[in-house]
């Protein structure tokens, strides 16, 4: 290559930076690689690994005692610990009975709690 506006120092410097970052990217990907298969042996490992889920926190009324009867959106963000965006998508998806006024959600406790558990 012709690298006539800098000088061979640079040049080298240049070539051994790109082939340390060459080595960083690769080392990262490895870890990743090995990270990922050691996810699948644990699954492999485990009795029922197609059935593996995470499950929601346990909520029962108890827990619910110091919401309103009518939920918002927010409130449901909170008891089960989600992003806003996945909230608003759950809200959406037609799994219960959801009050919309306005732009505003309205969820019934007692609703909400039936599917929470399943019901």
């Amino acid at each position: 290559m012709d690298h006539n506006f800098l000088s061979e120092k640079q040049v080298s410097e240049i070539e051994d930076r790109y082939k340390s970052l060459q080595h960083l990217v690769m080392m990262d990907v490895d870890v990743l690689i090995k990270e990922v298969r050691a996810y699948q042996d644990i699954l492999k490992d485990h009795d029922k690994a197609e059935n593996v889920r995470f499950e929601l926190p346990a909520v029962d009324e108890e827990m619910l005692k110091d919401y309103h009867d009518v939920l918002t959106p927010k409130d449901i963000q909170s008891i089960l610990g989600i992003a806003h965006v996945t909230t608003y998508d759950l809200l959406n998806s037609g799994e219960f009975h959801v009050v919309r006024i306005g732009r505003s959600y309205r969820i019934s406790k007692r609703v909400f709690l039936k599917w929470l558990k399943g019901q």
